[in-house]
Order: C-alpha cells, then sequence, then structure tokens
C-alpha cells in the first residue's frame, strides 16, 4: 500500500449545537498568522440560507468572521 505524503488531514470537527434552524461545529487548526500549532479555534456556524466562519487564535488573539449567503435587511 502506498502512503501520500504531504497529505493535510481535515480536522475533527465537534458539534457544539443543533436544531432545526442549523448546526455549530468547532474545530482547531494551525493558526496562519503566528505559525502556533492547534491555537486556531474555527467556529462553523451553518444555517438554511446563510453561514459564518469565525477564527480565533489563543496565541495572537487574531480574530476574523466571515459571513456568506446572508442578505443585509432593509429598514423603513
Amino acid at each position: 500500500m502506498a502512503v501520500a505524503k504531504n497529505v493535510k488531514l481535515l480536522p475533527q470537527k465537534e458539534l457544539v449545537a443543533a436544531d432545526e434552524s442549523g448546526i455549530i461545529t468547532r474545530h482547531y487548526e494551525d493558526c496562519g498568522n503566528c505559525g502556533g500549532k492547534n491555537t486556531l479555534k474555527v467556529y462553523e456556524c451553518r444555517f438554511k440560507t446563510w453561514w459564518q466562519v469565525e477564527q480565533s487564535c489563543s496565541e495572537c488573539l487574531f480574530l476574523e468572521r466571515k459571513v456568506y449567503g446572508k442578505q443585509k435587511m432593509m429598514v423603513n
């Protein structure tokens, strides 16, 4: 059996919360900002029409939040 080299394994996702509106998972990755190993906590919030990814590092305090598919609401 051949062994692939330089293959990045997908992180193990932990279920944080789930109900009829969506699901929230958490996993850890290496921080691309400071190079810390498994210091970047990644939350993924997936709902029917939009989702959000929030990343925060415990070493360098990097914080990033991205929202996808959500439309801005108009207020009259």
